[in-house]
């Protein structure tokens, strides 16, 4: 059975937008969503969606297509401002850990996992010097991502 399929309409919903609120939340860390951070981050998304192995694979598919038009929505109705643009998000990503704890382990651990990784990338998007100081301050303090719970 398709982990997806345990949830309700609205959980998968939530749980969709994960991916973009992520995005919104790392690269805005600084005050500052640039344009190549949001275009790594649909790239990323793109890839993950045809090109993992496990079972997120199917989640990247769905979270894909409505990728673009919720980062735009995303960034138009939040708060200009850092800090609470920040506390809003972290908030609404702490919403998605009893969806997380529906999924059966393997899953969750994957999915969560994945969204580590997915941080990592929008935090590397725009970094310094061949890398080196790659992840500002601001996006290091977030990409843990610690509203989030792991698999237990």
């Amino acid at each position: 059975m398709n982990e997806l399929e345990k949830l309700t309409a609205e959980e998968r919903e939530k749980l969709y937008d994960a991916v973009p609120m992520i995005t919104v939340l790392i690269a805005g860390a600084n005050g500052n969503i640039t344009d190549g951070q949001r275009e790594w981050a649909k790239k990323v998304t793109h890839i993950r969606s045809f090109n993992n192995t496990d079972q997120t694979k199917e989640y990247y598919e769905a979270v894909e297509p409505r990728f673009e038009a919720k980062v735009d929505e995303l960034i138009e109705k939040l708060p200009l401002d850092t800090d609470d643009r920040t506390k809003i998000l972290s908030e609404k990503l702490s919403e998605i850990n009893p969806i997380l704890d529906k999924l059966g382990y393997t899953f969750h651990k994957n999915l969560y996992e994945s969204f580590l990784s997915f941080a990592r990338h929008v935090a590397r998007a725009d970094g310094g010097f061949l890398g080196i100081f790659a992840i500002d301050k601001e996006e290091e303090e977030l990409i843990d991502l610690s509203m989030l719970k792991p698999a237990k």
